[in-house]
């Protein structure tokens, strides 16, 4: 079988259920908007993180880019979060996302059947227009089976500007 060409921007693991990416840092965080593969991928937390600066949205640069207002796509639907990340009870601190003017904030910007669990915020501070949260800004619901899980997750200082 062939190399993985998305191990090397994780800590470990091969992106599966049982075997999932291993993130250590930001920068491992953000390697999840790497690609179509990487947005559909298991992720796993291995240290706390701590986030500096800006965060650009996980899985799109801009609402039309995850084409909320065109209609079903799976050309749109590309630039959605589908995989799962699994907090492992680690802190993500400082999330600092500041785009009063967009819709659809948050550190995933837009997300299909994902799962989130055991995720601790701390000092998350979101600005945005409309569909706003630290965790997802824009929840794609199709399949009324598995829309988003969000399990053993919690916020502790978030800060909202209007």
């Amino acid at each position: 079988s062939s190399a993985d060409p998305n191990a090397k921007y994780f800590a470990g693991g091969k992106g599966t259920a049982d075997d999932p990416y291993l993130i250590n840092t930001a920068e491992q965080l953000k390697a999840i908007s790497t690609n179509e593969t990487t947005l559909k991928a298991s992720y796993k937390l291995g240290a706390d993180i701590t986030l500096t600066g800006e965060w650009t949205p996980i899985g799109s640069s801009n609402e039309e880019e995850i084409g909320i207002f065109v209609g079903d796509s799976t050309v749109y639907d590309k630039k959605f979060f589908s995989g799962s990340l699994d907090g492992n009870n680690k802190t993500i601190s400082g999330l600092t996302i500041n785009k009063s003017g967009e819709n659809y904030v948050g550190m995933f910007r837009a997300t299909k059947a994902a799962t989130f669990k055991n995720i601790k915020f701390s000092g998350a501070k979101v600005d945005g227009l409309n569909n706003v949260g630290v965790l997802v800004g824009f929840i794609r619901a199709e399949d009324s089976n598995k829309v988003l899980i969000v399990d053993n997750c919690s916020v502790s200082f978030f800060m909202y500007w209007m």
